[in-house]
């Protein structure tokens, strides 16, 4: 249940070896060659932290197993899907040979893998092109021409050019001596459209939101105000005020942060917009509704296209309206007490938020029509048992002892290290420690603006399975993967995926082999299947006796 980065990576060696080719052959391939098969396997395993896939090249009897560094060309892991066509080139090989742990790959002879590390490019689908790659043409950067006639030739000498396979010597807009936008001004910083001298654009451009249904601050403030709704502030200053994309910070406070003396509404999603709206006609007329924060950064968890804003606490009709019509019990979230109404638009969440320095107020995030999910405990506590094993005795751990299901032995907790255990004493420790790791799951998923009710059994029960692995507290817990979280308030379940297995701190992908691969899957799918077909392979885990 602790992170075991450190001890794991004592186990990990990895050696230089010759693959199936000869170094010649393998130099070789290495020379833009066209790639290509079907992929018949993928998954995460310690190779400097790469993944792996193993694909069955056409006429070829012995699949290949091939790693290559995530995100490094065009290819993303998360996108291959087994039983698909690959097609690619050969940027760079290396090779080395991989000494795995028990998780991470099950089904290789004698726990070792030899590989080259190959970086894809290429589209998915389709079938090998067998033909060679076209030649590329010189860019005009290394032709030794000036192609753009300003009397110098090709990089470094070519201003214009930023690298040798750079194909245009133009210069910039913003650094070409002409006033390309005809408004009277040239090249950066003069020029109100330019952010620096590389900018080819000289015109300011417009903003757009990102979410479809967002709309510029001037027509959110005005559909609001027609409802019924107040503001408390006027919206943000513009540095340049035809750039509606950047609000201006009016201040710092004494920690050098940035203040922003403003409410600004830009890009509120269209779901914040009628829920407020549906809000102010339940409490009537008289009863004020006013917003206090809105899409402006200085926010922890407000951003454009956010349905998430801030309303003025202490007003008795609003207040008394939020706490009688609860649709649940009142739940400490960790940075007050939440309320849930149903309301047309969705489950919408407030919560009587109280920080140190921050005023009182309503935090409102409005959910959507989500039905919340009833979490699966039974399945839940199989699963981690099936992760961390069961132990009669004790066992070496992140620098103590670990007995049980994973409960890590300190010193007051009533646990002899040198004590067997009966299997009943297994399962009451377990019993003991699990309500914990719950409770931490929920108040990181809480404190990171995640409604844990919201999500679904699979993804609930690898933020647990998570947080029993190593905790939830500090940067290397589960509350640490900033970006894993970001992405589950964006519902964007690709990308949350991957940052289980990609940003965890402390090396938990690394450290954790299949573990990880397991609840990446899972976070991806949010089903509890492959929970389910782990558990049903070991027999502990299987036979436990949940109360459920």
């Amino acid at each position: 249940m602790f992170s075991r980065h450190w001890l794991k990576s004592l186990l990990l060696a990895i050696f230089v070896v010759n693959f199936l080719l000869p170094v010649p052959a393998l130099a070789a391939l290495a020379e833009n060659n066209p790639f290509g098969g079907l992929i018949v396997d993928k998954f995460f395993c310690n190779c400097s932290v790469n993944w792996i896939i193993t694909v069955r090249p056409p006429k070829d009897d012995l699949p290949r197993v091939l790693s290559f560094d995530f995100g490094s060309i065009l290819y993303q892991f998360y996108k291959m899907k087994i039983g698909e066509q690959i097609l690619g080139t050969w940027e760079g090989a290396a090779q080395c040979l991989v000494i795995t742990s028990h998780g991470c790959r099950p089904k290789v002879v004698n726990n070792r893998i030899a590989f080259p590390r190959i970086f894809m490019v290429g589209t998915s689908g389709g079938q090998l092109n067998t033909n060679p790659p076209p030649e590329e043409t010189q860019s005009q950067c290394s032709d030794g021409r000036d192609n753009d006639g300003d009397g110098r030739t090709d990089y470094p000498n070519d201003t214009g050019c930023t690298s040798a396979r750079d194909n245009s010597e133009a210069d910039a807009q913003c650094s070409d001596g002409r006033d390309n936008d005809g408004d009277g001004k040239v090249d950066y910083p003069d020029d109100d459209g330019c952010t620096d001298r590389e900018d080819n654009s000289e015109t300011i451009e417009p903003c757009s939101c990102s979410c479809r249904d967002g709309k510029s601050e001037e027509e959110t403030r005005s559909e609001l105000t027609a409802g019924g709704i107040q503001i408390n502030k006027g919206p943000c200053p513009r540095e340049n005020p035809n750039d509606q994309c950047q609000s201006t910070k009016t201040g710092t406070d004494s920690n050098g942060k940035p203040l922003y003396s403003c409410t600004d509404l830009r890009c509120l999603p269209q779901i914040a917009i009628d829920g407020l709206i549906e809000l102010k006609g339940k409490v009537g007329a008289s009863c004020p509704v006013v917003i206090t924060g809105g899409t402006e950064p200085g926010h922890s968890s407000h951003a454009q296209c956010k349905a998430v804003v801030d309303l003025r606490l202490g007003t008795a009709c609003l207040d008394d309206y939020i706490k009688e019509n609860t649709i649940s019990a009142p739940e400490n979230v960790g940075y007050g007490t939440q309320y849930v109404l149903a309301l047309d638009v969705g489950r919408t969440r407030f919560v009587d938020e109280q920080r140190d320095g921050v005023t009182r107020h309503w935090h409102v995030i409005f959910d959507g029509a989500r039905e919340p999910q009833n979490l699966n405990k039974c399945l839940a506590k199989q699963y981690i048992i099936a992760n961390e094993g069961w132990h009669t005795t004790s066992y070496p751990d992140a620098g103590g002892r670990s007995v049980g299901v994973g409960h890590f032995i300190v010193p007051g907790d009533g646990v002899d290290p040198n004590a067997t255990l009966t299997n009943d004493e297994v399962g009451d420790l377990f019993e003991r420690d699990y309500p914990g790791y719950e409770h931490q799951a929920r108040n990181a998923a809480a404190a990171n603006g995640v409604h844990f009710e919201s999500l679904t059994e699979g993804r609930q029960i690898v933020l647990i399975d998570m947080a029993y692995n190593m905790g939830a507290q500090g940067s290397s817990g589960l509350g640490g993967f900033h970006e894993m979280w970001g992405a589950i308030k964006d519902e964007n379940w690709e990308r949350a995926a991957y940052e289980v297995t990609d940003t965890a701190p402390g090396g938990y992908a690394d450290d954790t082999g299949g573990r990880a691969v397991r609840n990446e899957q899972m976070m991806r799918e949010g089903t509890t299947d492959v929970a389910q077909n782990h558990v049903n392979n070991v027999r502990e885990a299987k036979e436990y006796d949940c109360g459920a």
